[in-house]
């Protein structure tokens, strides 16, 4: 199987727009294989969807799941028959669902069960928790509800990681290498505030896919590492969760005060646009923050999300 360092990457990444122009139909994922050195980039996008983003509201996270997705196309465009599928949503604190610090519970379970009937072989859950894993797993909900669909949850271990050069000024990194041995990734972050990038949602829930002294990352400028996890990994499909949105106290949170219930659901294949939309839920703009501007900068995505002319429907 071919590898491609990161100069051939980025070639690679301006034919993926020229795909999306044309609306060709391009898949850039390259699996690992055994034996295989794990240290390069991972594109596991479909290019060549038109509308590249839907929202959907009022309704439940299942059924503005379904009609967002339904206004893309289906999921059948992102998920083949066959394929191991990793679900990424937020699951970094030993919160419950009510507090808005981690992902639906119900969302996540029905990506999977959607996942497992569009034929995945096996749909994997996970996430680098900030707060014991086991709890953190257990108080979100996030796993009951996941596992009673099908889908695998688990708590990365010592055996989960290896060291990866992301580039940048992430450099190298122990990440999870479950990214390296599955066809399709799709992040689902939660839509909340952060004390320290103002927002967190789909370019910021990368953080969650590596360990150690994460604090490090802050040092070194973390508006950057977050651009340059988001250059290093490409998801199939970015499913954004407003259904409970954080707007004080964050990333952390834990008073319902602070909660602001919205029933949204946003899904794309552009997550500078899915982040900058879900920026103005958090009423700030997207020009604010560093990050979204960065990540805009390296042609990661459009910062005016209007552009897509996303289409609003009703859950």
């Amino acid at each position: 199987m071919k590898k491609y360092s990161r100069r051939e990457f980025v070639g690679k990444s301006g034919k993926y727009a020229v795909g999306v122009a044309l609306g060709i139909p391009l898949v850039c994922n390259t699996p690992l294989r055994a034996g295989e050195k794990m240290d390069s980039w991972r594109d596991y996008r479909v290019s060549g969807l038109k509308p590249m983003m839907a929202v959907a509201s009022k309704g439940t996270p299942e059924s503005n799941l379904n009609a967002a997705l339904k206004a893309i196309g289906g999921l059948g465009q992102f998920v083949k028959k066959g394929e191991r599928v990793l679900l990424k949503p937020n699951i970094g604190w030993d919160r419950t669902p009510q507090q808005a610090a981690n992902t639906d519970p119900e969302l996540v379970a029905e990506m999977a069960r959607l996942c497992l009937a569009a034929g995945a072989s096996e749909v994997l859950v996970t996430d680098v928790s900030c707060d014991w894993g086991p709890n953190c797993m257990k108080t979100s909900g996030i796993q009951a509800a996941a596992e009673a669909v099908g889908a695998k949850v688990f708590v990365p271990q010592n055996s989960d990681y290896q060291m990866i050069d992301i580039g940048g000024i992430v450099g190298e990194w122990e990440t999870l290498k479950v990214l390296y041995q599955v066809d399709r990734v799709i992040n689902m972050p939660v839509c909340k505030q952060h004390g320290g990038t103002q927002v967190t949602l789909n370019m910021k829930n990368w953080l969650g896919i590596v360990r150690g002294n994460r604090g490090k990352l802050h040092e070194r400028g973390i508006h950057q590492s977050i651009a340059d996890l988001a250059q290093a990994y490409r998801p199939t499909l970015c499913v954004l969760d407003a259904t409970r949105t954080l707007m004080k106290g964050g990333p952390k949170g834990g008073n319902l005060k602070d909660v602001v219930k919205r029933d949204i659901i946003a899904v794309g294949i552009d997550d500078v646009a899915l982040d900058a939309y879900g920026t103005e839920l958090m009423g700030k703009k997207a020009e604010q923050i560093e990050y979204i501007t960065l990540a805009a900068k390296k042609g990661l995505g459009e910062i005016d999300y209007k552009k897509l002319k996303p289409v609003m429907v009703r859950g």
